[in-house]
């Protein structure tokens, strides 16, 4: 499961929130910088592909007419593939098919990930809402990067020490839950 919501990286990318963008740029970046590189391309053109999928991100949530139906990971480097095929079409290159992968074994991984991420998701939202009102507050900030000092002060704790306390329960207490479901692969 990624470590953000789709929400929080559009949000993160639209302040351009540091963590967030770091943390794209880390996870992300791999993945293009290579296709760029198999087919044809440069660090540098793969550097100018991932900032162009980044910019397109961020003017279609600004505009309203992002729309993901995949996972975010998915999504950013389907956007990035298909700049890069434009660009090698601007340059009159073919692309390399790789050796690696066929387009069938990527898509078929995909789906996979993309319906096990969405499983996941279910199974964290089912318990989630059945926490009480102040686990679900706790952790919903928490998640959002909110400093736990603040979240001591938001919920009228006397310290961070104990917003942290807190946190580990109701987070242990989720856990607990999903892990209790039967439909709660540990694979």
């Amino acid at each position: 499961m990624n470590k953000y919501s789709i929400d929080a990286l559009l949000n993160g990318l639209g302040k351009q929130d540091s963590v967030i963008l770091n943390h794209i740029y880390d996870e992300y970046y791999p993945w293009v910088e290579k296709h760029v590189l198999n087919n044809s391309g440069t660090e540098d053109d793969a550097g100018d592909i991932f900032q162009e999928t980044l910019v397109i991100l961020y003017r279609k949530r600004k505009e309203g007419t992002l729309q993901i139906s995949t996972s975010f990971r998915n999504y950013l480097i389907g956007t990035a593939k298909m700049l890069w095929l434009k660009e090698l079409r601007r340059r009159r290159r073919s692309p390399v098919i790789s050796a690696e992968v066929t387009d069938e074994e990527s898509l078929a991984e995909n789906m996979a990930v993309e319906a096990e991420e969405k499983s996941r998701y279910r199974l964290y939202q089912k318990y989630f809402i059945r926490l009480a009102e102040d686990c679900r507050k706790i952790l919903q900030w928490f998640y959002s990067k909110v400093p736990l000092a603040e979240i001591a002060q938001r919920m009228g704790y006397k310290s961070e020490n104990y917003a942290r306390k807190r946190k580990f329960i109701c987070k242990e207490k989720l856990i607990e839950m999903i892990k209790s479901d039967p439909a709660f692969d540990d694979d």
